[in-house]
């Protein structure tokens, strides 16, 4: 994806917030963030297919900043 600057990155951060703070208390994927996934996430998605439903990590955990970022 590449780096951040400025608006894009306090964009990206502030709707990231929200979406990990949302799934934290248990709000579904599909209803955690509409507007990040439409501004934001759905450029993400597309970015790994946009059909991914199922990740798996073999040999060793992944660490947690990794999980949240898939999770989001």
């Amino acid at each position: 994806m590449g780096k951040l600057h400025g608006l894009k990155k306090s964009v990206f951060n502030y709707f990231y917030g929200n979406k990990l703070a949302n799934l934290n208390k248990g709000v579904r994927v599909e209803n955690a963030s509409f507007f990040g996934d439409l501004l934001v996430f759905g450029k993400v998605k597309a970015k790994f297919g946009g059909r991914v439903r199922l990740m798996i990590s073999g040999g060793a955990p992944l660490a947690l900043h990794v999980e949240d970022f898939l999770r989001v």
